[in-house]
């Protein structure tokens, strides 16, 4: 990255964070149906007495993966702060051109803060 544009720099941000955040949702999603899948199958099952606690653990702890992993599914869209960096300021340019342009139009005083 040494010499690197605010045009050059502002693609690879976006790309970056679009990246990152389409392979954070992948893991999340497989990780959702693998407990829905373990979840489902293990509601019927016929426990010993003496598994019985065990399995309603096991169970309340599925619950909670999977409302975790829902909770991670859904963007948490709270600060209306206009940026570069985070992914929901990132997500309101909507396209990359718009995006580029905000970066490249950056004066030396708002870079610097």
């Amino acid at each position: 990255m040494k010499n690197m544009n605010n045009e050059n720099l502002a693609r690879e941000v976006h790309s970056y964070y679009t990246s990152q955040v389409n392979i954070a949702d992948a893991k999340v999603s497989i990780l959702l149906a693998a407990n829905l899948v373990v979840f489902t199958s293990s509601v019927n099952w016929s426990v010993p007495k003496y598994f019985i606690f065990i399995h309603y653990l096991t169970l309340i702890f599925l619950v909670l993966s999977i409302l975790l992993c829902c909770f991670c599914l859904f963007p948490r869209l709270t600060k209306p702060v206009r940026g570069f960096i985070f992914w929901r300021s990132v997500r309101d340019f909507g396209r990359l051109e718009k995006y580029k342009k905000g970066f490249i139009d950056l004066t030396e005083r708002e870079i610097r803060g």
